[in-house]
């Protein structure tokens, strides 16, 4: 039988790895099962995103000073702007939005958008005729987040927008700091959180008619309330 030297290398540095996580697995079983589960979970969300970017279409994309102010900015939202244009977000977010099923208009509503990065809900709550929305924002503005908030403040301007924008961080959030919201959207954040339970009371405090939560759920075949600790991460897809 002819093995081909690239097959055979590959085939040694498979064996390796192998029995490099059998030792690890051995001297720490629980901690081994979870590193791998992170390392797959990892690979799933990274691929689903190159397969939701594939799908986008920007090959029409006029080579302007906007698209190059576009291509400039490490988007996670896909913003429709005007002309036709779509910011080039790793999310497929109006896809994600349609599974809130919110309510076709906010007509003379205030909203609040908690951990609104480059905006999409926010300005998707200002399309649905709210009368005022403040889009609220620090881990993906100014924290240790990989966003920035050069992409909100880009698709604000292009659609000229009357979103508020405030870099406040959640344990900073009151009623004193921003007031009461009839609409407080909380979504994709509360997974993220260290205190979660605390977060949640002061999101309710400034709620006066409904709060819209989006999260990761865990532990369903539980009967009772349950909460997880993914211990050293803060969010699904760190390292």
């Amino acid at each position: 039988m002819n093995v081909r030297p690239g097959n055979l290398a590959a085939s040694k540095s498979f064996t390796a790895r192998l029995r490099r996580l059998s030792r690890r697995f051995i001297a720490d079983p629980v901690g081994t099962c979870i590193a791998v589960a992170r390392r797959v979970e990892d690979t799933i969300i990274r691929r689903d995103g190159r397969r939701s970017l594939r799908r986008l279409n920007i090959q029409n994309e006029p080579d302007d000073d906007i698209a190059r102010e576009l291509r400039s900015v490490l988007w996670f939202h896909r913003i429709a702007l005007p002309g036709g244009r779509i910011t080039p977000g790793a999310n497929h977010t109006a896809m994600y939005a349609r599974r809130l099923q919110l309510p076709a208009s906010f007509a003379g509503k205030t909203v609040l958008d908690i951990g609104a990065w480059d905006g999409y809900d926010s300005f998707d709550a200002e399309r649905r005729g709210a009368a005022r929305v403040l889009a609220t924002d620090h881990f993906c503005w100014s924290g240790g987040g990989w966003g920035r908030r050069a992409g909100f403040d880009l698709a604000h301007r292009l659609l000229g927008s009357k979103v508020e924008a405030l870099d406040i961080d959640i344990p900073d959030i009151s009623a004193k700091t921003v007031g009461v919201f009839d609409v407080v959207l909380f979504l994709g954040v509360l997974y993220h959180l260290p205190e979660p339970l605390a977060a949640l009371q002061r999101v309710a405090d400034v709620t006066r008619e409904m709060l819209v939560l989006e999260t990761m759920v865990d532990l369903t075949f539980m009967r009772q309330p349950a909460l997880t600790f993914q211990r050293g991460r803060s969010q699904p897809w760190s390292q």
